[in-house]
C-alpha cells in the first residue's frame, strides 16, 4: 500500500483523474493508464475516469488487449469487455478474419498499423484465455484444479456451451437465460471441489437451486452469491428472479 500511495502521488493527475506518462507530467497515454489500472495502481475513486478514457481512446495493440480485457473484467466493466471481444472495428479479431482472411491470430491488427507483422502470433490469442477465465469464469485456486472457482460474467449472452480442460479431464458448463431465470448445466470429474458464484444484483428477490433443490443461507456480498464446496458430479444450478425480470 505504501508503494501504491507513492506511485499515485508521483503519477496521478488529480485534476484530470488520469495517470501521466512521467512524474507530474501532462501527457496521458493509453498504455500508462491501462497498465496502471490492470495492476491495481489506480485509486478506486479514479477508476471510472481511467476506464472511460481508455474506451474513448480506441487505441492499443493486440498485445495490450490481453491486459485491457483483464482490467475491464476485474473492474466490473464486463459489457465493455464483451464489446471489445465482438467488435467490428479496425482493432478487432473480427477484422483479422474479414480483412486478412486469417485463420490464425496475427501479431498486430493490420498491415497499416504494422507493415512488418507476422500472421501467426501467440499474443494475439488472448480471447481464448479471456473467454475461459471471465465469460465462462473458470479459475483455479490451487494446482491441478483441485479447488477452483466458477464465476461467469455472461450478462451479454442468452446462452453458451463450453468445455474447459482441467489437466486430466474436462469441465463442461452450459448456460441458458430467459426473462426471469438463468440455468447452468455443470459437470466435472476427479477429486475436485468448486465454488460457484452467481450475480444476483438484477434481482430484488431470488431463489437459487441445485438439482431442483432450493439452497438457503448462502453467503452474499456485493450482489454476488456463492454456492460453495461443490464436489465432482453433474449439476443443474438455477437462479430465478421472483419479483422482476433479469433483463
Amino acid at each position: 500500500m505504501r508503494i501504491l500511495k507513492y506511485l499515485s502521488k508521483l503519477f496521478l493527475n488529480e485534476k484530470e483523474g488520469l495517470i501521466s506518462d512521467s512524474i507530474s507530467g501532462s501527457n496521458f497515454s493509453f498504455h500508462s493508464n491501462l497498465f496502471a489500472l490492470r495492476f491495481g495502481l489506480v485509486p478506486t475513486e479514479y477508476k471510472d475516469t481511467v476506464i472511460d478514457f481508455l474506451i474513448s481512446s480506441d487505441a492499443g495493440s493486440v498485445y495490450a488487449y490481453q491486459y485491457y480485457l483483464e482490467a475491464l473484467y476485474r473492474n466490473g466493466r464486463q459489457h465493455e469487455a464483451y464489446n471489445l471481444l465482438t467488435s467490428l472495428k479496425k482493432r478487432s479479431w473480427h477484422r483479422m478474419i474479414t480483412d486478412l482472411d486469417s485463420d490464425m491470430t496475427t501479431e498486430s491488427w493490420s498491415f497499416d498499423i504494422n507493415p512488418g507483422m507476422d500472421l501467426s502470433h501467440s499474443w494475439g490469442s488472448s480471447p481464448i484465455s479471456i473467454i475461459t477465465s471471465n465469460i465462462i469464469g473458470v479459475s483455479s485456486k490451487v494446482p491441478k484444479f483441485k479447488k477452483f472457482n466458477i464465476h461467469p460474467k455472461d450478462k451479454d449472452l442468452n446462452f453458451f456451451n463450453s468445455k474447459v480442460p482441467l489437466i486430466d479431464s474436462f469441465l463442461t458448463l452450459n448456460m441458458k437465460r430467459d426473462q426471469y431465470s438463468i440455468n447452468y448445466s455443470l459437470e466435472f470429474s476427479g477429486s475436485r471441489v468448486a465454488n460457484f458464484y452467481l450475480d444476483v444484483s438484477p434481482c430484488s428477490n431470488y431463489e437459487i437451486s441445485k438439482n431442483n433443490v432450493s439452497i438457503e443461507n448462502l453467503f452474499s456480498e456485493g450482489g454476488i452469491v456463492v454456492v460453495p464446496n461443490i464436489p465432482s458430479g453433474k449439476y443443474e444450478i438455477n437462479m430465478k428472479c421472483l419479483s422482476n425480470p433479469l433483463q
